[in-house]
Order: C-alpha cells, then structure tokens, then sequence
C-alpha cells in the first residue's frame, strides 16, 4: 500500500541561527524508504513537506531528527498526517458496482 506523510516545520522562537529537521520513513529493518530535510531561518511556517512512501513491511516508522540538537527551543512541528494514496479494495468494489449498473443501463436502453 502507498501512503503520503505530510507535516510543517517551522521556527517558534527567537533565539537566532537556522532549525534544520529532516522527517524519515523507515521500515521495520530501519532501512529509508523516503526522507525530506527542512530549513527555517525566520520565524513562522515553511511550505508542508510530504514524503510518499509503499509500506512494505507491517511496521513503518516515521521519525523526526534535529540536526543542531536544539529540539524544544526553536524547532515547531504541526499539521502531521498520513493518507493512503491507493485505493482501498472496498472502494474498487464500489466502482466496479458502479460501472455495472451503468452497464445494464446502457444494455436496456439498446435493446428498445
């Protein structure tokens, strides 16, 4: 299944110089599936970063890591969510469903 992870960096305090985070995807081996490092110089938010990841194992992790180790002092992250970029076999199911009934339609409109 293919996913997308997506979330805001962004500086929350004054205390001058540059926050650098980098978001990773691992798998269960701790093996990188998908990774982004962001930058905030001023204060306030940076564009949302999304990395999109296919999970292949059971076990997926998402991790943040502060390059400068200053966590909690300027560093803000918000607004993280992951969403599934496939779909769902329930939502084919509906589809095809879908596109049946749309067919039979169409068979009795010709036959007339």
């Amino acid at each position: 299944m293919t996913y997308s992870v997506t979330y805001s960096v962004g500086k929350a305090g004054n205390n001058g110089g540059t926050v650098n985070v980098k978001g990773e995807i691992l798998d269960a081996s701790d093996s990188v599936l998908s990774a982004a490092t962001d930058s905030a110089g001023t204060l306030g938010w940076l564009a949302p970063t999304t990395l999109t990841f296919t999970a292949t194992t059971s076990e997926t992790t998402l991790r943040f890591t502060d390059l400068q180790g200053t966590f909690g002092k300027d560093l803000a992250l918000d607004a993280v969510s992951i969403t599934t970029t496939v779909p769902e076999p329930v939502e084919w199911a509906a589809c095809m469903a879908l596109g049946l009934v749309g067919f039979a339609a169409f068979r009795r409109r010709s036959r007339c």
